[in-house]
């Protein structure tokens, strides 16, 4: 848990580094509950900030594979 009860990021899950900057994701960006207006590469709203339905639905796909992928041997 990071400071202030939020959950602590997941490198990979809510945020990948690419050359050398934090880009997070679009399930971390949705989590986050708004647009904040900046472009971000993986952005799931639309351009009113409301949550694009496919950005949603794809998002909930890989939450489900993520959960039930077996443990790595």
């Amino acid at each position: 848990m990071a400071p202030g009860g939020e959950p602590a990021l997941e490198e990979g899950v809510d945020y990948v580094v690419e050359r050398g900057f934090v880009v997070f994701t679009a399930r971390y960006l949705l989590r986050r509950g708004h647009c904040c207006g900046s472009g971000c590469r993986h952005c799931p709203y639309d351009a009113q900030g409301r949550p694009r339905p496919e950005a949603v639905a794809a998002i909930a796909a890989a939450e489900l594979r993520r959960k039930t992928k077996p443990p790595a041997t």
